[in-house]
């Protein structure tokens, strides 16, 4: 096999492992599920839609206690909520706009690990393993469905 077929194999390997946990996770989350930090990057989101800027319409966390709302994020960074605004702006769901964003990282991510391994180590072989276990990984499987 050619070098080129053996990356090719890799790579189609890897997203496949990458899919299948994904997948088989996605329908269980749902708006009415949402985990705190994905009601807070929505929230973010639509301070971003309202021309608010990077701001938070709630006194989160707790022990915030705004002059007024919304105030200044300053616990997130802003490329997801902005990227989730845009989305919507185009005519997106909020919800389903962020839910594809973090698919789509999620998805590429053990590429990105297999890059870096490759670079680090010089061997195909263990940047193969480290994507392969970045692609299995429940906690990654789960955060790029929520």
């Amino acid at each position: 096999m050619s070098r080129a077929a053996g990356r090719a194999s890799s790579i189609a390997l890897i997203l496949a492992l990458t899919l299948i946990p994904r997948l088989a996770e996605l329908p269980h989350f749902r708006p009415e599920n949402l985990a705190p930090d994905a009601a807070h990057f929505l929230n973010v989101a639509r301070c971003f839609e309202r021309g608010q800027g990077f701001s938070n319409p709630s006194a989160w966390p707790a022990w915030m206690n705004p002059a007024r709302l919304p105030m200044p994020e300053t616990f997130k960074e802003p490329g997801y909520s902005w990227l989730i605004a845009a989305a919507s702006r185009l005519g997106a769901d909020p919800f389903r706009a962020g839910q594809t964003l973090s698919l789509v990282a999620g998805i590429l991510l053990p590429l990105v690990i297999a890059a870096l391994a490759l670079a680090v180590s010089g061997d195909g072989l263990i940047a193969l393993l480290a994507a392969l276990i970045a692609a299995g990984s429940p906690l990654l499987a789960d955060k790029s469905d929520s």
